[in-house]
């Protein structure tokens, strides 16, 4: 009897919500972020190393997240913006700066090689105190590879 009083949801409302669902689930893949992770974008955009902290310790912030779109890493987008709390705090709490990177300017190389040809020695401190390898080869032409701190 439950059945009988049950009336089919028409077809045309039923494509509607799929092609809603589909823009949905389009614009997240696009932009790289979800509700959970567009916060941590913006903490790095504001360098509030403090908020970067209580997100890791609510179990929140994987620092080793990439954007879904571009494969650029949070250490990578704080680096490539100047935001010198955010490395830091994103450095403390477990990213890795030997990590090879894959978005398409920087492929195969990592944060260590980038911040031994700054002229800011601020980034090549921080990664070095937190254990980054000066000696991991790195390919950064298809001809040419060696150690961060022996490229040009």
């Amino acid at each position: 009897m439950a059945n009988e009083m049950m009336q089919p949801v028409p077809f045309r409302t039923r494509i509607t919500c799929v092609a809603l669902l589909l823009l949905m689930v389009g614009l997240v893949v696009y932009s790289g972020t979800t509700p959970m992770t567009s916060s941590i974008w913006t903490t790095i955009d504001q360098d509030d190393s403090v908020r970067i902290h209580s997100l890791f310790a609510q179990g929140v912030l994987d620092p080793g997240q990439t954007a879904m779109f571009s494969g650029q890493t949070l250490l990578e987008y704080a680096f490539d913006n100047g935001k010198k709390k955010a490395f830091k705090a994103l450095l403390d709490c477990g990213a890795d700066p030997d990590m090879f990177l894959v978005s398409r300017e920087k492929k195969n190389q990592t944060i260590t090689f980038w911040a031994a040809g700054m002229s800011d020695s601020y980034w090549l401190r921080e990664v070095l105190a937190h254990n980054a390898n000066p000696n991991l080869w790195t390919k950064t032409h298809p001809n040419n590879s060696g150690t961060p701190l022996a490229m040009p």
